[in-house]
């Protein structure tokens, strides 16, 4: 089966979950898989049994794979859980169990694939300088205004997004004397969680922190999440049981991919 895996990324600081689990599937997965880069790329003019975006529902590059033929699924990355570009997909990969139920109620083949990259994210002997870290992009969905009010020494790292208003929450943190840094590598940020000793998310149900709670687990931190955030508090109970790593990912997008192949229209 021959796979076009499409995204729109930097790739300097992706070495998450997701990229390690599409690794694996070209490796080992018995598959071909052809990475198309939209940040420096155009679509090939080649047949693909099966096309994998990555990215929010709303964007550019799931826009362009939604008008394509033929089967195709995206993993999901950001948006609201509600909208048109679901159903133009056979499979619908999510990152927590309250996507995959939210999902379906609204008649959409979602199947739940995450898993993070405990290659890289992994406990490294390092002193302690911050009692809490929030790696989050500085937008207001994050609700640092939560995470400035926490006690301890704390380190705030991310890139702030280009939208009104949300410099707001980088300001907020230096004028509460929280450490901010601006995005960083992975393979800085593993070092600054296990320069930490508590990962806390206070972002509210629609903004992200999946990837943190994996990785902070990962590092062998504990990891905080806010009480109001039914889908984070559900998924650190369940990684605390049985954390999800990149060979989990790829098993899951693997069975996924093959069974929407297989059906004449996977599509609700």
């Amino acid at each position: 089966m021959k796979i076009a895996f499409v995204y729109d990324v930097d790739e300097t600081y992706w070495r998450d979950g997701l990229w390690e689990a599409i690794r694996l599937i070209k490796n080992t997965g018995g598959l071909e898989v052809y990475p198309v880069n939209l940040h420096h790329q155009v679509f090939p003019d080649l047949k693909f049994d099966f096309i994998l975006v990555w990215g929010a529902l709303g964007s550019e590059q799931v826009g362009l794979v939604k008008a394509l033929p033929g089967k195709k699924g995206v993993c999901v990355a950001g948006g609201p859980v509600q909208h048109p570009a679901d159903h133009a997909f056979d499979v619908v990969f999510v990152e927590t169990p309250w996507h995959v139920r939210e999902f379906r109620k609204i008649g959409v083949n979602a199947k739940l694939a995450f898993g993070t990259n405990t290659q890289l994210f992994r406990p490294i002997k390092q002193v302690k300088v911050w009692d809490r870290i929030y790696p989050a992009a500085f937008a207001l969905w994050k609700r640092h205004d939560l995470f400035c009010a926490k006690d301890g020494k704390k380190l705030a790292v991310g890139y702030i997004q280009p939208h009104d208003h949300e410099a707001e929450c980088w300001q907020k943190c230096l004028d509460t004397g929280v450490t901010v840094l601006p995005m960083v590598t992975p393979e800085v940020l593993v070092w600054l969680y296990n320069a930490s000793r508590i990962v806390t998310i206070t972002s509210d149900i629609s903004g992200g922190g999946e990837r943190a709670v994996l990785e902070g687990l990962a590092c062998g931190l504990e990891v905080e999440v806010e009480p109001d955030n039914e889908k984070l508090v559900e998924l650190l109970a369940e990684q605390k049981k049985h954390l999800s790593t990149a060979h989990d990912y790829a098993n899951a997008l693997l069975e996924g991919i093959k069974n929407a192949n297989k059906k004449k229209d996977g599509r609700p």
